[in-house]
């Protein structure tokens, strides 16, 4: 009789795990700057800790240096009506519908089989700047079609295009406010001042996710950030915030919530839940502030910050995209900057080898 240790021998360990069903989830943020051809510097609402949190995988952690741009812009194809000469040719194409979300687009006409001496037509598709048809420069005028019946003209539709990069590093993070105020200077009329504080029991704090504990905001002169769920000013506020060139940044359009690029920054020591400690101070650019307290007021939680900065490599593809920043911040999917592109990170987060 054969022992149990010899039917066992040869056997391969199979793992119980069921990979099928592990969610797939991807990091994602939204743009709050627009990002021009060429741009290293991508600014999104919120990234840390969840883009690049240190715990994810105990062999690598690599795998979180790719994202993908993935514009959210409505597309909708073009379209036009050719106009045939007297000989029966093509002479040109009359643009009935631009279209939207163009970057490239090809164009082709009906066939002139069957019509005696034929040769197709052939034509090259031009795009504005805003992404329509404008229209179709005519290559090959072709031979063969009938005035009374012009060909279908068939201009391929917009499609979606995603761009992926290398990242060299993140930063960021995210937050309360902690004291509010007005001051009388700066590019519009008015600068509003925010004391922002990561929370004490923020994962930003623990090294085991964050990598290096922060304790106060890393942000700096000309980064931006987001300010949301605030609860100072007019409920009907409509607070227009500037950079530093006096270009519009953000329209807000409740409270203090907007997008905001940092005039100046600074270190002060203030106190939060009864507990002295320092913060972060930012003074940013407004056109005007509807408030009624002069000077600095404080409490516990004026609304919640975020901010996030990826820096990419050399970009190979020629792209720009937008960040919608103008209608407010939006409280719900399909509004304000939820319209924006979304930056995803490539990669889903790990369910394997994960610290704990």
């Amino acid at each position: 009789m054969l022992a149990l240790k010899d039917l066992l021998t040869g056997v391969v360990k199979q793992s119980k795990d069921r990979e099928l069903y592990e969610p797939v989830i991807n990091p994602s943020a939204y743009l709050i700057k627009s990002v021009g051809v060429g741009s290293t510097a991508i600014y999104v609402d919120n990234l840390r800790p969840i883009f690049n949190s240190q715990n994810e995988n105990d062999t690598t952690l690599a795998f979180q240096k790719k994202i993908k741009f993935i514009a959210q812009e409505t597309k909708t194809g073009a379209a036009g009506t050719a106009v045939v000469s007297g000989f029966g040719t093509i002479s040109s194409v009359v643009i009935s519908d631009g279209g939207v979300g163009y970057t490239t687009a090809t164009v082709s006409f009906g066939s002139t089989v069957g019509v005696g001496t034929t040769s197709r037509a052939f034509g090259n598709v031009t795009i504005s700047a805003g992404g329509t048809v404008t229209g179709v420069a005519i290559t090959s005028s072709g031979v063969g079609y009938t005035y009374t019946n012009p060909p279908t003209v068939l201009i391929s539709p917009p499609t979606y295009s995603e761009e992926e990069v290398s990242v060299t590093s993140y930063s960021g993070d995210s937050g309360i406010i902690v004291g509010f105020g007005t001051t009388a200077v700066g590019v519009g009329t008015t600068q509003l001042v925010f004391d922002i504080h990561i929370p004490y029991d923020s994962f930003l704090r623990d090294s085991s996710i964050a990598g290096t504990a922060l304790t106060i905001s890393s942000i700096s002169a000309n980064d931006y950030f987001i300010i949301r769920n605030s609860n100072v000013g007019l409920g009907s506020t409509s607070v227009t915030s500037f950079d530093s060139a006096g270009n519009t940044v953000g329209v807000g359009t409740s409270f203090a919530d907007n997008v905001y690029q940092v005039s100046s920054a600074e270190f002060i020591s203030t106190s939060v839940s009864g507990i002295s400690t320092y913060v972060r101070r930012l003074f940013v650019d407004v056109n005007d502030f509807v408030y009624g307290v002069s000077g600095m007021t404080t409490s516990d939680n004026f609304g919640s910050f975020s901010w996030g900065r990826i820096d990419i490599t050399a970009r190979a593809e020629s792209n720009s995209y937008n960040s919608y920043t103008l209608g407010g911040i939006g409280i719900s999917e399909g509004t304000g900057i939820s319209t924006s592109t979304l930056i995803t990170r490539s990669n889903f987060l790990k369910f394997k080898n994960y610290i704990v």
